[in-house]
């Protein structure tokens, strides 16, 4: 008997130790496991849609070494001899407006970011499984909080690879009143891509939430990210719990990226893809762009070696220094001066302040081009969104897609890109355009704006 104490005294302390210590480690422990073979399952699904696609890896990262001068060590900018626009995967914007034969795609390069139509082709399968029936989701309410386009497409590319990362569908939750949709073009609308954009998953909100409600979602963030057990998870643009991924890339590209020579950590690189995919403007809105190019930009062609300027104001002074008028121009007299055979002293001007615009329209030595939309005055202080409220959501959000389209269409660019729409022009110029070889000059840091610190 006396022998009997020890034993059951010790059998509860064992037992009490894997309950109360091992048991809880075990399952953090294995949580993160699971995450680790997540990446490992999506870097070779990753690898299955490079080959389906045709793109070699080691090819890619062999012409990246040959062209020293035009690909320095980590340069995510591989020549692409084959920029054709149904390379590209469905509803994408070259081939929705390819089909609908709208817009002019008159200066298309052959430079591309590295992996771009392979990349576009992952995430396309991803976000479009044989059934939705199995899987896990992401819903993401990406309108409101006073957010600009750009800065909701932007935060929209780090929920993507939240799902990539997770192997879950990033969906956009319906929004009744969603600022950006609200107005006459978005009517029924209660989401981006079902206003604007081609949807970004076959998968419905009424597959990912089945009978759940907003309220009763659990929250993404890095504990949920890392123990991944919920059917469903939620973020908003407000709240925005993924901000730990803000400058990492997708597990499931790791591989193609050290193939390219490129860091993993080159958020700079996913951001452009993860815009790539969800900018696809569907075909009512390409015929909507259309008109306005006849109603405010008298249907004129951006002609060849046409400079981009985006000068971005307004509330944007709060966060970031602004340069002058006088610096832009200054920026783009050398761009012109240092790419004399491919740039002409042509500029498409892009910007919500008036006092730009008659700045520039009236220089005697350049031919400067802009759309006639109402603008905002210098000692304006709404901000993006109060202006927007002011001129109507869906006018404000359709006059800047055709500004960023006729952008995509010059040759150069100068901007500020710590502004987010100068980003989504470079971001999409080096991407669906393959003009990645072409200069974009930032009027603070110049040329180098790999490294950029993105807010």
């Amino acid at each position: 008997m006396m022998l009997r104490i020890p034993v059951l005294f010790s059998a509860t302390i064992v037992v009490s130790f894997i309950v109360l210590i091992a048991l809880p480690v075990w399952r953090l422990y294995g949580d993160f496991v699971v995450t680790d073979k997540q990446r490992r399952r999506q870097e070779c699904a990753c690898e299955g849609d490079l080959r389906y696609h045709g793109f070699n890896t080691s090819t890619a990262a062999a012409a990246a070494a040959a062209a020293p001068d035009e690909n320095p060590p980590g340069s995510d900018v591989v020549r692409e001899e084959n920029c054709d626009t149904r390379l590209f995967p469905q509803g994408h914007w070259n081939r929705v407006a390819r089909g609908t034969h709208i817009i002019r795609w008159n200066s298309t390069g052959h430079h591309m970011r590295y992996g771009t139509i392979a990349v576009q082709h992952a995430i396309w399968r991803h976000q479009h499984p044989k059934s939705c029936k199995r899987k896990k989701f992401l819903v993401y309410k990406a309108s409101g909080n006073g957010n600009g386009i750009g800065s909701m497409l932007h935060k929209a590319t780090i929920l993507l690879q939240a799902a990539l990362d997770l192997d879950r569908i990033l969906v956009f939750y319906p929004q009744r009143h969603g600022q950006w949709l609200d107005g006459p073009f978005c009517v029924g609308a209660r989401t981006l891509d079902s206003c604007y954009f081609e949807p970004i998953s076959s998968c419905s909100i009424r597959t990912a939430m089945g009978r759940r409600t907003w309220e009763n979602t659990a929250w993404l963030d890095a504990i949920t990210y890392g123990r991944n057990s919920e059917r469903t998870l939620k973020d908003d643009c407000f709240t925005f719990g993924a901000i730990f991924l803000f400058r990492s890339t997708p597990f499931m590209f790791h591989e193609l990226l050290a193939q390219g020579n490129i860091s993993i950590a080159s958020y700079y690189w996913w951001r452009a893809q993860g815009v790539a995919y969800l900018v696809r403007p569907n075909a009512r809105t390409m015929r909507e762009l259309e008109y306005r190019r006849w109603e405010v930009f008298q249907n004129e062609t951006i002609e060849e070696g046409t400079l981009s300027v985006h000068v971005r104001r307004g509330d944007k002074g709060k966060e970031s220094t602004l340069a002058p008028d006088e610096v832009y121009l200054a920026t783009a007299d050398a761009v012109v001066r240092d790419n004399p055979d491919s740039v002409k002293r042509s500029i498409f001007l892009s910007t919500e302040d008036a006092s730009t615009v008659q700045f520039f329209s009236a220089l005697s030595n350049w031919t400067v081009r802009w759309t006639n939309v109402r603008r905002q005055s210098r000692d304006y202080n709404g901000g993006t969104t109060g202006f927007a409220q002011l001129v109507g959501w869906n006018e404000e959000f359709l006059n800047s897609l055709l500004s960023l389209q006729l952008a995509l269409e010059c040759n150069a660019w100068v901007g500020m890109i710590s502004s987010n729409w100068n980003r989504l022009i470079d971001e999409l110029r080096s991407t669906i355009r393959c003009k990645s070889d072409r200069p974009y000059v930032d009027v603070f840091v110049g040329s180098n704006i790999k490294d950029y610190d993105w807010r």
